[in-house]
């Protein structure tokens, strides 16, 4: 028995040690290669030296190579250079770029050789001034509503303006990198400004151009109209009336929206009826009638009231 346990430990002392001697074969092979690979990936023909910024408009070149220098600096693992041409994270410039800088829409960085990085960008192009109650503090949004910068300075008449909607007490902060609320709504009303405009065009004239949209409390949004020489009249919209809508805004996920979701649910065909109800009254005679005066026909207008579905209401002054 002595002789057989004396054999059962010699065997497990045996596979110990070969275990230990096949780890060690591991664990020197894995730290040479990988040591190996620190050396070669610190080689200067491999490094990442030059920044090339084209595409841009309004950024700085140098703000955006301040941004992007940090991220070529230091190393992984504290041992592979981070602007080493292989492994410098295109993927990661990319989405770092597109969130840090809410200016940039899209980037392509590539390698013009091994030690340069260059940089395309394209800027997101202003669509819409998103203004407070006021239109002096105005913010840049693109087609999509998303705001991206803070407006200093701005012409009648370049951008469709939207005042309202926006909590006036927050900072530019708050409201940069923010939707006011979906894509798709502020598509419509930019769609139904432009039919506006154009069934005005074909009853009256021209000289009528949609200025700004206003978010009033609640659930109310007033098309505004002016003709360049003082006249200013509005189209009274109320896209949603279910109790608890609002244009007062969370940033819940960096969106400002209504307070329930489910009433986005009809505010398309709302808009469609709008539409419609405006085709109608714009060439109905009694309206036609009221706007007696043949060298600007709708300059005495006060509104168009398209609040109560079919039930139309307009004031001449």
């Amino acid at each position: 028995m002595s002789l057989q346990r004396d054999a059962l430990k010699s065997s497990a002392k045996l596979r110990r040690k070969k275990k230990f001697n096949t780890f060690s074969i591991f664990l020197c092979t894995f730290l040479f290669i990988t040591l190996s690979l620190a050396g070669l990936s610190q080689i200067d023909r491999f490094l990442i030296k030059k920044i090339k910024i084209s595409g841009e408009r309004t950024i700085s070149r140098a703000v955006l190579a301040n941004q992007i220098k940090p991220r070529l600096e230091g190393r992984y693992f504290g041992l592979f250079p981070k602007n080493n041409a292989f492994i410098y994270g295109r993927r990661g410039m990319i989405d770092f770029l597109k969130t840090n800088i809410l200016k940039i829409e899209e980037a392509e960085v590539s390698l013009d050789d091994l030690n340069t990085l260059s940089i395309n960008i394209t800027e997101r192009q202003a669509r819409l001034l998103w203004c407070k109650n006021d239109p002096k503090t105005c913010y840049y949004a693109d087609g999509n509503g998303l705001i991206f910068d803070r407006a200093p300075h701005f012409s009648d008449g370049v951008f469709l303006r939207f005042e309202g909607g926006l909590p006036s007490e927050e900072s530019d902060s708050y409201y940069v990198g923010k939707n006011i609320f979906p894509a798709e709504y502020i598509k419509m009303l930019i769609t139904f400004r432009q039919r506006a405009e154009e069934l005005l065009k074909k009853n009256f004239s021209d000289n009528w151009k949609a200025s700004y949209y206003f978010l009033g409390e609640g659930s109310d949004i007033d098309l505004f109209f002016e003709n360049g020489i003082g006249g200013k009249w509005k189209i009274m919209m109320s896209p949603r009336t279910e109790e608890g809508y609002s244009f007062k805004g969370n940033d819940s996920s960096g969106l400002l929206k209504p307070e329930t979701e489910a009433t986005w649910a009809g505010f398309g065909g709302d808009l469609e009826s709008a539409e419609a109800n405006l085709k109608v009254i714009l060439s109905s005679e009694a309206f036609r009638g009221s706007a007696d005066n043949k060298t600007e026909p709708l300059k005495n207008l006060e509104y168009i009231d398209l609040r109560f579905g079919k039930k139309i209401f307009y004031k001449f002054n």
